[in-house]
């Protein structure tokens, strides 16, 4: 049985963020603008004119999963997310294990979007005449982001706030235009039939797999359920209302972008290395130069809606032991966790400038991120299934549906992008990804396993949450 939190534990500010803010740093952390500008192509090249379909599918899976999350959420909000999940589903070594299994992951991730700040701001100079390596921007623009998230969780949120719209509203404004101007050839019905006629299963599978990894990170609010007054409220809102916005968006800009080159252009949107800004050109001129600084301001949010959400979890890992008690410090004035917010974000920088003695920006960012999002699969996998396993320990009534049903569909829908990336015969480095990623798991589940005894119990789920007065479920 644990025991609930005491006041000598280090505590984060309590009711510092509203169920607004945790929206947007859901949203922000999927980067609806960079995601669609570097991936649109690419699902093109694979389902043709169905990418808005596409995108419905992957969405709808993705949000029987985020349902789940946010039932966990509802039962037993954590900073530590899905690692506490893990923790409160499997027990302690399990939770040990899938939280470094994850922070690695994660780490790989941010070290990848810091690089294509890095490189995307350099190209952006590059244009106005003014040449710096993208390395030391990287550096500059890693600093700066972590200088922000100490300061306060409300003051990088809020800074948050202002990037994520800019993407938003740019993304939204350039495929109005394309409406409003009728597309190439007027507005087809082919791209949202769902009979995807000519599509073959292993076309859309492929689609499925890059669309489904644009929703990585979908879950990042959950991560500040003791920053905000009603984390049982507010969570499900953000994480459940943040996919189904982006799900919006997706399908709205895709579905923009098919009728934008025209249903029988297919094959020059797949071909082109920019098509969004392609699109921007044709119908939307003066918004062109705006959304190469909307794909840098989305990058930026990521940035710091992802280290905050993510130094949340190591911060929890450290406070119950399960890595060195430092990284748990609060700063006395700013109460964020400064040790592990610094530690993260430093850390996603060597990654990068390693990889680029081999590769340039755009290459070095689908390398590492690619390591990163396989490891994050399998860590929203087992915490979505982990919900099931919970409420039978904590001998909450069972209800079929929201406690078996969704978190198995939610686990399944990762299943899709998993096999695209441990298929045989891809190319290096992600070949060798999938060995990677299962010598991680051995070298974790060891450490995972010695490691156990050694961790402090966690609080009770009732602890979690000025507002809260739910009664108290057990833990393992």
């Amino acid at each position: 049985m644990s025991t609930a939190t005491t006041p000598a534990e280090p505590q984060l500010q309590r009711n510092a963020l509203s169920t607004l803010d945790l929206l947007i740093a859901g949203m922000s952390y999927m980067a609806p603008g960079f995601s669609l500008f570097f991936t649109t192509a690419v699902i093109a090249s694979q389902v043709g004119v169905y990418i808005p379909l596409t995108y419905l599918l992957a969405g709808a899976g993705v949000i029987t999963c985020a349902i789940a999350l946010a039932e966990f959420s509802r039962l037993a909000p954590s900073a530590g997310s899905l690692q506490t999940f893990i923790r409160r589903g499997l027990g302690r070594g399990p939770s040990v294990t899938g939280g470094l299994v994850l922070m690695t992951g994660y780490w790989c991730l941010q070290a990848g979007v810091a690089v294509l700040f890095g490189g995307w701001t350099a190209s952006l100079l590059s244009d106005i005449g003014i040449d710096i390596p993208w390395q030391p921007i990287t550096i500059a623009g890693v600093l700066a982001c972590t200088w922000l998230m100490v300061r306060g969780v409300s003051v990088s949120i809020r800074a948050t706030w202002l990037m994520f719209l800019i993407e938003f509203v740019i993304v939204l404004a350039i495929g109005v235009a394309v409406l409003l101007a009728g597309g190439a050839d007027g507005l087809a019905a082919k791209p949202i039939n769902p009979g995807f006629e000519g599509l073959g299963l292993n076309g859309l599978a492929l689609g499925m797999v890059f669309a489904t990894f644009s929703f990585v990170g979908f879950e990042g609010a959950v991560s500040f359920a003791e920053e905000t007054p009603n984390p049982r409220k507010a969570l499900p809102i953000a994480v459940v209302g943040g996919v189904t916005v982006i799900v919006a968006l997706y399908i709205f800009a895709t579905y923009a972008a098919v009728v934008g080159f025209g249903v029988g252009n297919i094959t020059q949107l797949a071909e082109s290395s920019e098509p969004i800004a392609e699109l921007a050109a044709l119908y939307a001129g003066p918004l062109e130069p705006l959304l190469k600084i909307a794909v840098l301001t989305s990058i930026v949010a990521n940035l710091m809606a992802a280290g905050n959400s993510n130094a949340r979890i190591l911060f929890n890992l450290g406070r119950e032991r399960a890595v060195p008690r430092v990284l748990a410090a609060v700063h006395q004035s700013h109460k964020t966790p400064h040790i592990a917010i610094t530690a993260f974000m430093v850390a996603t920088l060597v990654p990068g400038l390693i990889a680029s003695i081999w590769w340039d920006y755009l290459t070095a960012f689908g390398n590492i991120a690619g390591l990163g999002a396989l490891l994050a699969l399998l860590i929203y996998m087992t915490a979505t299934l982990s919900l099931t396993a919970y409420v039978i320990r904590a001998r909450h009534k069972l209800r079929v549906l929201p406690h078996v049903v969704v978190p198995v569909l939610g686990a399944a829908i990762w299943l899709v992008p998993l096999w695209g990336s441990v298929k045989p015969g891809q190319s290096y480095p992600f070949s060798v990804y999938p060995y990677l990623a299962i010598g991680l798991v051995v070298v974790y589940g060891a450490y995972g396993y010695l490691r156990a005894r050694r961790t402090t119990p966690i609080a009770e789920p009732a602890a979690v949450g000025a507002a809260d007065s739910r009664p108290t479920l057990p833990v393992a």
